[in-house]
C-alpha cells in the first residue's frame, strides 16, 4: 500500500505557567502536515508468520513545537520534518508459543529553534532514534484452566526529553525487561495474573527538566 495525506491542526494560544509570555507569542498558527507512507502486511508459512512493513516521510509546515523556557512552558511554530520506518515480525511455531520482534527507526529535525539570540536546528523532543522489542509467549493447557506465561524486552537509543536539546536533558539509552503470569479459567470468565514491570530492577532516567 501507498498513501499521502494532508493534515492540519488549528491554531492555539499560549498561557504562561509561570510569568507572563510576550504578546508576540500569545498566539502560534495552525500546523499542516503533509504526510507518505508505503508498506505491506504479509502472512505466511501457512498463516502462522506475519510482517508489517512501512517506511514513512512527513512534511511539517508550521510545526506546533512544545518546549520549557525556565518555569514556562510555551508553544511556538517552527518547520519540521519526521522521517522513519517501523518492523514487525509475529511468529507463532506451534506449541502455543508467541514470538515476536519489532523495530522502529525514526530521524527527526525541527528547525529555526530560537535558544538565545540563535535559532538552531533541534531533535524533537521524546524521539529516540532507534527503539528495538522482542517478547515470547506460551499457552499451556490443563484440564482445569489455561496457564499463560510471556516476557518481553525493549531498548530505546538515547534522546532529549526538551526541544532544546540541552545537555542535561539527554536520556541515556535504556533497557527494559518485564514478564507476566497468568491463570484463565477453562470457560475463559477470569484470570488472576501478576505481572513484573523492569524485572532485572534497573535504575533508569526517563525525564529531565532544564529550568535554567
Amino acid at each position: 500500500y501507498a498513501s499521502v495525506n494532508r493534515g492540519y491542526k488549528a491554531f492555539n494560544y499560549n498561557a504562561g505557567f509561570a510569568g507572563l509570555a510576550p504578546l508576540a507569542g500569545v498566539r502560534f498558527d495552525g500546523e499542516t502536515l503533509l504526510a507518505f507512507e508505503i508498506g505491506s502486511k504479509t502472512d505466511f508459512w501457512d498463516n502462522r508468520a506475519r510482517l508489517n512493513a512501512a517506511a514513512f516521510y512527513y512534511d511539517y509546515s508550521d510545526y506546533q513545537a512544545f518546549d520549557q523556557r525556565g518555569l514556562n512552558f510555551t508553544l511556538f511554530n517552527a518547520d519540521a520534518t519526521v522521517y522513519g520506518a517501523d518492523l514487525e515480525l509475529s511468529l507463532r511455531p506451534g506449541g502455543g508459543v508467541t514470538l515476536q520482534f519489532g523495530a522502529a527507526l525514526l530521524d527527526t529535525k525541527v528547525k529555526d529553534v530560537p535558544i538565545g539570540a540563535s535559532r538552531l536546528e533541534r531533535e524533537a523532543p521524546q524521539s529516540p532514534g532507534a527503539t528495538f522489542m522482542a517478547a515470547i509467549a506460551k499457552e499451556i493447557e490443563l484440564s482445569f484452566g489455561t496457564l499463560s506465561i510471556s516476557a518481553n524486552g525493549a531498548y530505546t537509543s538515547r534522546n532529549y526529553s526538551q526541544l532544546t536539546n540541552a545537555p542535561v536533558t539527554h536520556i541515556p539509552a535504556d533497557r527494559v525487561v518485564n514478564a507476566r503470569i497468568g491463570f484463565t479459567d477453562p470457560d475463559r470468565r477470569w484470570e488472576l495474573a501478576l505481572s513484573v514491570k523492569n524485572l532485572l530492577d534497573r535504575e533508569r532516567i526517563v525525564y529531565a527538566f532544564d529550568i535554567t
